[in-house]
Parts: structure tokens; sequence; C-alpha cells
């Protein structure tokens, strides 16, 4: 199993059966690109992080962030492995002390975990090539910002 690092591109919007579905589009540096559907609310928790926006209150992302860390704990990665049925799967890695425990979650949360802690996110080399578009395939996506004009 190889692990390729993906870098979080943005949050973006396409128009899907008439109604605008955000992704967050990840890409690993060599022209592949992995879209990945996110709820409206994970998609604004990762927007406001990528546009260095502060909210008045803690998104709920920022208070996992400050339970884990009140607890002595630090995440450590985030490792996109599986796809079922157009469903991406994730696991949090998160370090306790000398332990890493891993925690099965939403890949839409991982992303939203990593951008604020600058932690990786990685992808099996196999899923990447199964699962990727190239630069052709991201015609008609509008960031939230385009969206909102």
């Amino acid at each position: 199993m190889t692990d390729i690092e993906l870098a979080v591109k943005g949050v973006f919007v396409v128009e899907a059966n008439k109604k605008m579905t955000p992704f967050v589009l990840l890409d690993d540096g060599n022209g592949r690109f992995l879209p990945i559907d996110v709820g409206y609310s994970q998609a604004m928790s990762i927007d406001t992080v990528l546009q260095n926006k502060i909210p008045a209150r803690p998104l709920t992302h920022d208070l996992m962030i400050d339970i884990i860390s009140g607890l002595d704990a630090t995440i450590h990665s985030t490792i996109i492995d599986d796809i079922i049925e157009g469903v991406y799967y994730a696991r949090l890695i998160i370090t306790i002390g000398s332990t890493q425990k891993e925690f099965d979650a939403r890949p839409s949360d991982c992303v939203a975990l990593a951008v604020r802690t600058k932690t990786p996110i990685y992808i099996d080399e196999a899923l990447l090539k199964l699962a990727s578009i190239g630069i052709e395939g991201l015609e008609g996506m509008k960031t939230l910002d385009e969206l909102g004009q």
C-alpha cells in the first residue's frame, strides 16, 4: 500500500440534478484531483479556514480540536481508504502520548480538522488512481464566493 499526500485546493460547488452540490477538491500535485461531496456545514467549516475568516464563536470542528488538545492528544493525519457506492470512507489518526488511535470518520470532517491543524491527508495510490479526475473534469465548478455573487 502506497499512500499519496493530498493538498486541499478549495471548496467548490457544481450543479447536479438542478441543485448546487458542494465538494472539497483535493490535489495530489501531479494533475490528479479528487472531488469529495460534502454537506453544506462541512463546506462552510472548511472554507472558513481556507479564507482565513475567524468566526465569532468556535465551530464544531474548532471545539473538537480544543477537546482533543485538552486531553493531551494531537491529530496526526487522515487516511482516505475506501469508496463504496460513491461514498468515501476515512480514518482520523490521533496521537495520545506514544500511542496512535484510529477513528472511522467522514472525509469531510477529517478535512475540516486537517486544514485547522495543518496535518496531512493521505490516500492509497490504487484508490486515487480509481477515483481521481484530470483537469478537464473540473469544468463548471464555482467557488462559494462566485456562487454568492
